[in-house]
């Protein structure tokens, strides 16, 4: 079955009577805090009725709904069944983004007029997202929350300013660039503060292939362009 709002192809890894093979289904949820309803894409282990699960939240579901339940199920017996939730986007710059910007190099006028509203998105997953998933879905109390670019600088501001919200954070190449840096530095600052150091949460980030062809480290710390933003603000 293919999603057309979404642009996927939605799914519970269970073939059909019509030969479809499902991985999970589209869901929706009124947000009163943003105003709007946002659908989410499910994916739920076949396993027997009484058992729980621990769940994934995954940002920019509709790019990543799939391939995360697919590495979910290639993962089988190394780490346990989950259940997935893809969070589709509505207005990405706007949720993605934790703090408001101003136009410049990397940021054009109209997604900097929108930016920083991912303290009312966080709230959202918070207050209205998580209790719905826990109240309809055999979720067990362990969380993980994933993002990629935007969405990986969405779980980094998370994992600062939110940690006891999810048991592990899974940032992508997050967008540490966001703000003229100011973010990240502020976060560094910030981090002999935080309670970081129990065990009890944990935060995994995976950066690869930012680094322009002919440029090593050094050149690229020295270097002042566009090009090479990502790079130097994950060097900071």
């Amino acid at each position: 079955m293919i999603l057309a709002a979404c642009g996927a192809v939605l799914c519970c890894m269970a073939q059909q009577k019509d030969n479809r093979i499902v991985i999970g289904h589209v869901d929706t949820v009124w947000s009163n805090v943003l105003n709007e309803e946002r659908a989410i894409l499910v994916h739920v282990p076949e396993g027997s009725k009484t058992e729980r699960y621990p769940v994934l939240y995954v940002l920019d579901g509709e790019s990543h709904f799939q391939s995360a339940v697919a590495m979910v199920q290639q993962m089988a017996g190394v780490i346990p069944d989950m259940v997935v939730v893809g969070i589709v986007n509505t207005v990405r710059e706007r949720d993605l983004t934790p703090t408001h910007v101003n136009p410049d190099k990397i940021e054009n006028a109209g997604d900097a007029a929108i930016s920083g509203g991912g303290g009312n998105f966080i709230k959202f997953i918070e207050k209205e997202l998580i209790p719905y998933i826990d109240s309809k879905y055999p979720t067990a109390p362990y969380r993980v929350f994933s993002g990629h670019s935007l969405g990986g600088l969405t779980v980094m501001d998370a994992f600062f300013n939110h940690t006891a919200l999810f048991n592990a954070y899974i940032a992508i190449d997050p967008s540490l660039w966001w703000d003229g840096q100011k973010w990240i530095k502020q976060a560094e600052a910030n981090l002999s503060a935080g309670n970081f150091s129990t065990g009890k949460t944990s935060l995994f980030v995976a950066i690869a292939n930012n680094i322009p062809p002919g440029m090593d480290t050094i050149s690229v710390m020295k270097d002042t362009s566009v090009m090479t933003v990502i790079p130097r603000a994950v060097d900071v």
